[in-house]
């Protein structure tokens, strides 16, 4: 896919803007969103805030904190240093300790868990974080087996 604003080179970042409540997506290439993160204060500001948004579902903190729910799984990781206290203060722990289903053996992983881990690895090699990133690829050959 070519970049949506220079039609020249290949698209290779995904790119979200939310104006009046409509979310507008981009593919852009790389040149193109660094001329974007340089040149827009709004972006820089954004980038830089501390109202991250998750970089599978667009869900906000702020959107968790008014609904209760989070838009995907990544969501936990993403604010996770917000979540911690906030688990903490509920249940003195901030890992599950309840009851695990019956059928979890017979457990089926779907195709959108392995886009997620596919994303997450991605994310692991651009920040050269090499051991998350093999850790990720056992799971998802693990899944692709049957293994899990």
């Amino acid at each position: 896919m070519l970049c949506e604003k220079c039609n020249q080179n290949k698209a290779n970042i995904k790119y979200s803007q939310v104006l009046n409540g409509i979310k507008i997506d981009y593919n852009l290439c790389e040149k193109c969103f660094n001329h974007i993160n340089y040149t827009n204060s709004f972006f820089n500001s954004f980038l830089y805030s501390h109202n991250i948004d998750c970089n599978i579902c667009g869900n906000t903190f702020e959107n968790f904190k008014h609904t209760g729910k989070m838009g995907c799984c990544n969501c936990y990781n993403i604010f996770k240093e917000k979540l911690n206290p906030i688990f903490n203060n509920m249940q003195q722990k901030n890992i599950h300790t309840g009851k695990s289903p019956k059928n979890l053996k017979t457990y089926k992983p779907n195709v959108d868990t392995i886009q997620i881990l596919k994303e997450k690895l991605n994310i692991a090699i651009k920040n050269e974080d090499y051991e998350e990133a093999i850790k990720i690829r056992d799971k998802i050959k693990a899944i692709e087996r049957g293994d899990i």
